[in-house]
C-alpha cells in the first residue's frame, strides 16, 4: 500500500506543476485524486518494476544466487549485449541445480546461467490487461512475466506486484461499496 500511496502522490504532484502554480499553495491529494490513481492501474506498465537488475547467459549461476539473495528476488531475467531479453533465471532453476549438486561444471570453472535458464520465457507487451496478465500467470504456471517491448526488457510483472494492484483496487471496490450503502442508509 506504501508504494501505491507513493504513486498516488507522484502523480498529483506532476498535474500540480503543469498548473504553474507556487509549491506553496498545492493543496492536498483529495479523496478524488485518490480514487483516480488506483483505478489508472490497469495495465502491466502501470504495476511493472523497472528497476531491474539483469544478467547476461555467461555469467555464472553463482551471481544470480547472489543477486537474488541482495535484492530479495526470486527471477533474475537475462539479456544479451544489445539489452535483449534472450531468457529468464529463478530462484528455482538455481535449486534444481544445487540439488543436483552440479555447482561446477566438469572442467571446475562455474556454471553459467545459460546452463539453467529459460530460453523462452513468458512475456507481456506494457498493454496488457491486469486481467489478462493474471490469466497468463495462472495458465503458464509462472509467478514472473517479463514486460518487453519489440524484444527489449522494459519491466518485470511479479505476482506480488499483481497482488498489490488487486489489493487497492478491491480496497477502493470496498470503499466505493461502503459509501453506496451509506448513502443509501441516509436516503431513508
Amino acid at each position: 500500500m506504501a508504494e501505491q500511496r507513493d504513486r498516488q502522490v507522484v502523480e498529483a504532484m506532476l498535474t500540480r506543476q503543469k498548473s504553474g502554480e507556487p509549491v506553496h499553495r498545492w493543496q492536498h491529494l483529495s479523496r478524488d485524486e485518490e480514487q483516480s490513481s488506483s483505478a489508472h492501474h490497469q495495465t502491466a506498465e502501470d504495476i511493472m518494476s523497472t528497476d531491474l537488475f539483469t544478467v547476461s547467459p555467461d555469467d555464472p549461476v553463482t551471481f544470480a544466487a547472489s543477486l537474488m539473495d541482495w535484492r530479495h528476488i526470486r527471477n533474475v531475467p537475462v539479456e544479451d549485449e544489445s539489452g535483449r531479453l534472450v531468457g529468464l533465471v529463478s530462484s528455482r532453476d538455481v535449486l534444481r541445480l544445487i540439488s543436483k549438486g552440479d555447482w561446477e561444471q566438469r572442467d571446475g570453472g562455474p556454471v553459467p546461467i545459460r546452463d539453467i535458464m529459460n530460453f523462452n520465457p513468458v512475456s507481456i507487451p506494457p498493454e496488457t490487461l491486469l486481467s489478462d496478465l493474471a490469466r497468463k500467470m495462472i495458465d503458464h504456471h509462472v509467478d514472473c512475466l517479463p514486460v518487453t517491448r519489440q524484444k527489449q526488457l522494459v519491466g518485470l510483472v511479479t505476482s506480488h506486484d499483481l497482488l498489490v494492484a488487486l489489493s487497492s483496487l478491491l480496497a477502493l471496490r470496498g470503499a466505493d461499496t461502503r459509501a453506496a450503502r451509506s448513502a443509501s442508509d441516509s436516503a431513508t
